[in-house]
């Protein structure tokens, strides 16, 4: 649910609740059932050419087999007419069931301000926090953006064997105009070099095709 009563100022809340599943396939896979409780207040402006703007949010997830998880993060934005940057924080609480906080379910639930483009390794894990910065082109004249983001995650917990994540992102988007309007195609270069195991190293290209009718 979101609110945009007060000029200039976003407000959403979330609930969410999943029962355990009794018919699961492991003991681990039956004991999955939390509620998540989600809160967002974001403030945008402009002056002259310039745009502005801050949010923070907190996610708490009441687990009901493990202990319960908080995230909290900030996020602060700057740009000038077609240039935009925002620097990003976060930080999820340690528990003793290591099972840190759920997002929330389908692929687009991705609340936490820190992450990649496209890799999300560690952003949700317990005991981690981050950042995110990133600075992004819109030369609008071409219908093209362009950007990099690089994020850092500094995961403690012993579940995910201190995995400590870099991931350097460049990225692209073109918009078609004309008879193909509403076609976009993306492109992705990440880097990442995980510091504690090889799982989380080497180099992606991803290329993506959207329309919109």
């Amino acid at each position: 649910m979101s609110n945009k009563s007060i000029p200039n100022v976003e407000l959403t809340v979330q609930y969410l609740t999943l029962d355990n599943d009794a018919k699961g396939a492991t003991a681990t896979s039956r004991k999955q059932g939390y509620k998540d409780y989600y809160f967002e207040a974001e403030y945008t402006n402009k002056y002259n050419r310039f745009n502005y703007g801050i949010a923070a949010n907190y996610l708490y997830t009441d687990w009901e087999e493990y202990d319960a998880a908080k995230m909290y993060g900030v996020k602060v934005n700057l740009g000038y007419e077609n240039f935009k940057t925002y620097v990003a924080y976060s930080s999820i609480s340690d528990d003793d069931g290591n099972k840190g906080v759920k997002a929330g379910l389908g692929g687009g639930a991705q609340p936490n301000y820190i992450k990649g483009r496209q890799v999300k390794v560690g952003t949700f894990s317990s005991d981690t926090s981050g950042y995110s910065i990133d600075a992004n082109y819109n030369f609008k004249q071409f219908n093209l953006l362009t950007g990099a983001r690089y994020t850092k995650l500094d995961v403690n917990s012993a579940a995910s064997n201190r995995d400590d994540q870099k991931i350097t992102d460049f990225y692209a988007s073109y918009k078609f105009t004309g008879a193909l309007k509403g076609l976009e195609f993306d492109a992705l270069y990440t880097i990442l070099s995980g510091e504690f195991t090889d799982a989380n190293k080497g180099e992606e290209l991803w290329f993506k095709a959207n329309y919109k009718f």
